[in-house]
């Protein structure tokens, strides 16, 4: 079964978005780029991420049940849709 849930991020921070989840998607209706980094524990702000932006989701698949799935806004602030399943 899959879950759609809205995120408000910013750039101060990562947010946990997801755990245990095999496959997850993040994307943005709006016009923010966005950072997303999966592991299984927040990363350093400067820690290597993928990048989406409004035509560009990020897809994730086959994470394990330890992973978690973290966003942060590329810059200020971002509002992201996350389907995880």
């Amino acid at each position: 079964m899959s879950e759609t849930i809205d995120f408000s991020v910013t750039g101060d921070a990562w947010t946990e978005v997801a755990s245990g989840s095999e496959f997850v998607t993040v994307a943005t209706n709006g016009r923010e780029r966005f950072a997303v980094h999966a592991g299984p524990s927040a990363p350093a702000l400067t820690a290597p991420f993928l990048e989406g932006a409004p035509s560009e989701p990020v897809a994730l698949s086959g994470l394990t049940a330890g992973d978690k799935v973290y966003v942060r806004a590329a810059i200020s602030l971002a509002r992201v849709v996350v389907v995880r399943s």
